[in-house]
């Protein structure tokens, strides 16, 4: 039973590795130091997150950026969710537990149902709260959803 949990666990990491290998940073990020660490959600923590966006979560992996832009420090998550058959991966700074600003890195759904520049921009300031009251996308309803699942999930891993 011992070594199919390692073999689980080891599985995962790997997943993760070759997850985020592969997905450029904006290039508002291009000329910053970083460091980054990759996470896994323990079976609680996870529970507490299905709980709060209220479905089950695709992903327990996620990566955590600290990067140093001249100075000034911040901070953001990179997670990855299932919208219809394919993923989304998205970059999500957060400052002061309020979103800061939303990057689109991955999109395999039809380009169609990508979330707009303008609408991600109206993520900005808002709380968990506020999140579930933005603007329907017409068209990218499951989008929306899972846009604003990954904003709240990133809210909550940075408050606890």
């Amino acid at each position: 039973m011992e070594f199919l949990r390692q073999f689980f666990i080891l599985s995962l990491l790997f997943t993760a590795t070759t997850w985020a290998a592969d997905i450029p940073l904006p290039k508002k990020y291009e000329k910053c130091s970083h460091e980054s660490d990759m996470k896994i959600l323990d079976q609680e923590r996870m529970l507490k997150v299905e709980k709060l966006v209220g479905r089950n979560i695709s992903s327990a992996i996620y990566k955590l950026y600290i990067f140093d832009c001249g100075g000034k420090i911040s901070k953001a998550y990179l997670l990855s969710d299932k919208i219809r058959t394919h993923y989304q991966s998205l970059l999500i700074e957060v400052a002061n537990h309020l979103i800061e600003e939303v990057f689109v890195l991955k999109f395999s759904e039809p380009t169609r149902y990508m979330p707009p520049e303008k609408w991600l921009k109206s993520f900005h300031g808002k709380n968990v709260k506020e999140l579930m009251r933005l603007d329907a996308l017409s068209g990218a309803t499951l989008t929306r959803n899972s846009t604003i699942d990954l904003a709240r999930r990133v809210l909550y891993l940075e408050k606890n």
